[in-house]
């Protein structure tokens, strides 16, 4: 004959018919809805997240093609251009401004009257949340 083990009141609840009561169902509901909430929560953070990276990816490649444009119309033309000016591109729907500054510069500043290079500094804008 086997002996059988003392019954501890956990072994009694397990070993039960009883299922769930109200209350521990209420908490099993809240508990997983603040989970859910901190993960939705997560996920909305990275969509603004990746949607500015986009943003921000496509405002460097419209800089760069402004600065070739810039580049392919040669020194002299630069120095001629007012600074600073102002063009929009449109890329993937949205708008972005670009602000060129171009400021003429001695190459080498310890030799005066040498030769001279071009800054060009170029600010890209754009808003937020207007893409059609």
């Amino acid at each position: 004959m086997k002996a059988t083990p003392p019954q501890t009141p956990l072994r009694r609840r397990l070993s039960g018919d009883d299922g769930l009561s109200l209350i521990e169902m209420l908490v099993a509901i809240f508990i997983l809805s603040v989970a859910l909430f901190a993960l939705l929560g997560g996920l909305i953070a990275s969509a603004r997240s990746l949607a500015d990276q986009r943003s921000r990816s496509a405002a460097t490649r419209v800089a760069s093609e402004h600065l070739e444009e810039l580049r392919a119309q040669g020194f002299d033309a630069l120095r001629t251009t007012a600074s600073p000016f102002t063009v929009t591109r449109t890329l993937d729907g949205r708008t972005y401004t670009i602000v060129t500054t171009l400021q003429e510069e001695d190459a080498d500043p310890a030799t005066a009257g040498g030769p001279t290079v071009m800054r060009i500094t170029a600010t890209v804008s754009w808003t937020v949340g207007t893409v059609a």
